[in-house]
């Protein structure tokens, strides 16, 4: 913690002598595991049947460029890594967050460049899940992995883990811009073998085992200018700070771009015919403590009002007694959601600080989850589990695949350079009961359930068109 702490001041500090700009990359990412044991055999089978697995990249990258060759490089990546075997009959994909930073120099050839970097990533573990394809069934099964000190699930993996990290992007420099093509290579120096006895092709357990991994990744992105370094901020005049409201007006970007990332508090209104379900469900639930983000598009509409349209991913639920049973108590149910929230933004006054406030519609897919629950006092003792949900047409194992939402928020931007930071509070209302009848959870014969969540997000906005 405190090595990022320094990590963010240096960079903080970077600002104003730098040329910072922010932007998105996407990509997908080939990873495998290397397995290393005392036992020779062991560490063979794994490392010979192992395969690369395919999976997404995500990446807001935050550069500092100190001068025409230099650049200093962050931001936040999410990946996900594992591998697979049989091409795909048995596969581990797991999620995770990371912090990376890299040093290198560019080489100019015109309009054109190649960066090359070095430098190491941080990440957080996010969980996943294991897929295996069971003989005579129709799909495949899926088992929850889990983070250190995640209770029910199967599989549990360490919560960190520490990658070197090497970078070559070939560019396209634009007045503002710049379009990026990439080939990035992550080499694992933690540990992410599970924690678990692993066994040999013996049966002899083998405690040592450790894994590391390895993933070639290929991306492509732009990345927009926030501020203009040193240079600029030298030529800039006293007369910045009396411009009047028509000048304000004219440099507000006609459609500006950008990211934001927050905090959810998610609950859920549940209403059930069966006394005692009702009762059970709703005493003693709890907000469950989840996360948000999205890529924000900003259209100016006029001088106060615009319309931004968001391409955003969600984490829904509630800590709860779930069930009706008198042994099981639920721990958490954690839902995550694809959505589309398309919001009228009016923004109130013309300086350097402006609140507004934002509503609309929000139109949400599932695209799964997890339901850790636990049960005491059974015959086969107390016990914790972790179920993946799944959403689509099978009321009694799966929820309603799509939700729809109001959304209503305020918050206050503030200019930074070209570009702009915010803060919003938002409340999402959900209309759909997202438990469909005959849902082997409840009991009651009727029973409605809709999502109610509280959104704190942070985020930036910078010019993608004049």
């Amino acid at each position: 913690m405190r090595l990022l702490l320094v990590v963010c001041a240096l960079l903080c500090s970077l600002a104003s002598i730098a040329q910072v700009s922010v932007g998105h990359r996407v990509g997908v990412a080939w990873t495998k595991w290397v397995v290393a044991s005392e036992d020779p055999s062991f560490a063979k089978i794994w490392n010979n049947e192992m395969e690369f697995m395919p999976g997404a990249m995500l990446e807001v990258p935050v550069q500092f460029d100190i001068s025409k060759v230099a650049r200093i490089s962050t931001g936040i990546i999410f990946i996900q890594k594992g591998y697979q075997w049989n091409s795909g009959d048995q596969l581990h994909r797991q999620q995770y967050l990371q912090l990376p930073i890299t040093f290198g120099g560019a080489v100019h050839f015109g309009k054109f460049y190649l960066h090359s970097s070095v430098g190491a990533a941080f990440g957080v573990n996010a969980r996943g899940e294991y897929r295996t394809k069971a003989f005579g069934s129709t799909g495949p099964q899926i088992t929850a992995i889990g983070s250190e000190d995640d209770r029910g699930y199967s599989f549990i993996t360490p919560a960190v883990e520490w990658s070197g990290l090497a970078r070559v992007l070939f560019g396209i420099q634009r007045p503002n811009s710049a379009f990026e093509f990439g080939f990035n290579y992550q080499h694992g120096l933690s540990n992410v073998m599970y924690d678990i006895d692993m066994v040999d092709q013996n049966g002899t357990v083998v405690y040592d085992a450790t894994a590391t991994q390895r993933s070639f990744q290929l991306q492509f992105g732009y990345h927009l200018n926030l501020t203009r370094g040193r240079e600029h901020h030298m030529r800039k005049t006293t007369a910045d700070s009396s411009e009047t409201m028509r000048s304000f007006q004219k440099k507000v970007p006609r459609v500006r771009i950008g990211q934001r990332f927050g905090g959810v508090s998610s609950s859920i209104d549940f209403h059930g015919s069966l006394p005692e379900e009702n009762t059970r469900v709703n005493e003693g639930a709890e907000q469950l403590l989840a996360m948000a983000t999205a890529v924000v598009f900003d259209v100016r509409l006029g001088d106060h009002l615009s319309l931004q349209p968001e391409l955003a991913y969600t984490q829904k639920g509630w800590r709860c007694q779930w069930y009706a049973r008198p042994t099981t108590e639920n721990d958490l149910l954690r839902m995550n959601y694809a959505e589309l929230p398309v919001l009228l933004k009016y923004s109130i006054g013309n300086h350097t600080w402006r609140p507004f406030l934002t509503a609309g519609p929000v139109l949400a897919r599932g695209l799964g989850g997890v339901d850790v629950y636990g049960s005491a006092g059974t015959w086969n003792g107390s016990y914790f589990a972790a179920v993946p949900v799944t959403f689509g047409d099978d009321n009694r194992i799966q929820y309603a695949p799509w939700d729809l939402a109001a959304s209503m928020g305020a918050g206050i931007a503030a200019r930074i350079g070209d570009g702009e930071l915010f803060l919003d509070l938002r409340y999402q209302h959900g209309f759909i009961d997202f438990v469909p009848e005959g849902n082997f959870s409840l009991y009651s014969e009727t029973a409605e359930a809709y999502h109610r969540n509280w959104l704190l997000n942070i985020g930036y906005l910078v010019p993608w068109r004049k």
